[in-house]
């Protein structure tokens, strides 16, 4: 029986190794996903970054456009000696000013928060791409060292078996695998 036992350990331990080799593999593509997901993420940061910026750029000069609308607003309502509605001084004459564009204004809000809104989409897909690649490459090398357990574990048994037929003074030709 131990010599029977010890054959039948050969095809498991075949199909252990080439296992691991497989998941060695698996592991390496793996371990690659998880570089190449974590190399993007600071140029999608940045690209966001970017995007906030020029968000909070484009909303400011929108803010500037209004009050300059509104202080034209006001002029057109005042004469020279009216009191000013803001500071109530005595107006002594109009300055002269074009209306701002507030439509191009909020036309470039607009695409600069659709702008924002792609970039921390990707951001947030490229942090969740590094997460779940980190947690396959994870996966790979908790599977890998079960993978060489098993092994480990095969070769005890192979050499346990082997000792109790020396030990029976069987040797190792006496228990050649017949092909």
């Amino acid at each position: 029986p131990r010599a029977q036992q010890l054959l039948d350990l050969l095809p498991s331990r075949e199909r252990l190794t080439r296992a691991r080799i497989e998941q060695k593999g698996a592991l390496e593509q793996a371990e690659a996903r998880a570089a190449k997901a974590a190399a993007t993420r600071p140029g999608l940061a940045r690209s966001h970054a970017e995007a906030l910026s020029a968000l909070e750029k484009t909303r400011a000069e929108r803010e500037a456009l209004h009050r300059r609308h509104a202080a034209l607003e006001l002029r057109r309502k005042l004469a020279p000696g009216d009191p000013c509605p803001v500071c109530e001084q005595r107006v002594v004459a109009l300055p002269k000013g074009a209306a701002p564009d507030l439509d191009r204004a909020e036309a470039a809000v607009k695409k600069a928060e659709k702008n924002e809104a792609e970039a921390r989409r990707a951001l947030d897909d490229g942090r969740l791409l590094e997460e779940r690649a980190r947690g396959e490459k994870e996966r790979m090398a908790a599977q890998g060292a079960e993978l060489l357990a098993q092994e480990k574990d095969l070769e005890r048994q192979a050499h346990a078996a082997s000792e109790a037929l020396q030990s029976a003074g069987i040797g190792p030709r006496d228990c050649a695998h017949p092909q």
